[in-house]
């Protein structure tokens, strides 16, 4: 889908005005070749439906945010292992379509993305200020167009592209982004989280030494 937002006015929030991202599970026991348990890590983030028969997924390792190969995926079942329905539950049982790389397990630290389930995003003609946090996240693969905004004293960077599988879990790697014509007033205002600059690139990627894909791309 596509989530728009125009002409609207974010002021005096404790938090970021918009912050769009999917959820990665980690994987916690390979089962077989095409069936992996997984689960909610962050404790903020859990208890809704993560996934559905037919979605297409990849494979992130965590340390060094970069995709498992060119390995794609398709959920073929999906059940909740610690409550009765997917709804409440924090660990999945999931099986896919196609044989797994040998390399995802229990034994490193992978995470799943669900790419079904990640929007396009239309950011346009707002007015954010005078905001505790950021100005706008975004973290999806799909076209993102953020323009004609004004961030008016954000506490943080105005813009950021994220994204994580360590913390937060927020996924995923943004791959055509377009910032135009914004205006910014007195972004980084305070030495909170994320003040590396007005607009800023930064995933959190605790092994960027031996990091060979980048994780964002197509950033204009």
């Amino acid at each position: 889908g596509v989530i728009v937002s125009k002409n609207g006015l974010y002021e005096g929030m404790a938090d970021d005005a918009i912050n769009v991202h999917g959820t990665y599970l980690r994987v916690t026991k390979r089962l077989n070749d095409t069936t992996l348990q997984a689960r909610y890590m962050h404790p903020q983030a859990w208890g809704f439906k993560w996934g559905e028969t037919g979605d297409s997924v990849q494979f992130v390792e965590s340390e060094k945010m970069e995709r498992v190969g060119s390995h794609f995926n398709t959920i073929t079942s999906i059940k909740a292992v610690d409550k009765p329905t997917e709804f409440g539950a924090k660990e999945f049982e999931i099986t896919f379509a196609a044989t797994l790389p040998q390399e995802i397990s229990e034994t490193g630290k992978f995470g799943i993305e669900n790419l079904t389930w990640t929007p396009e995003v239309v950011f346009s003609d707002n007015i954010i200020r005078n905001n505790r946090a950021r100005g706008a996240l975004f973290s999806t693969p799909k076209r993102v167009i953020c323009e004609n905004n004004l961030f008016d004293h954000t506490h943080g960077t105005a813009i950021l592209l994220c994204g994580d599988c360590n913390g937060w879990y927020e996924t995923g790697a943004c791959k055509e982004v377009i910032i135009r014509n914004n205006r910014f007033i007195n972004a980084l205002t305070a030495t909170y989280q994320f003040t590396n600059a007005v607009i800023s690139i930064y995933p959190e990627i605790p092994n960027l030494k031996d990091q060979q894909q980048f994780f964002h791309s197509g950033i204009v």
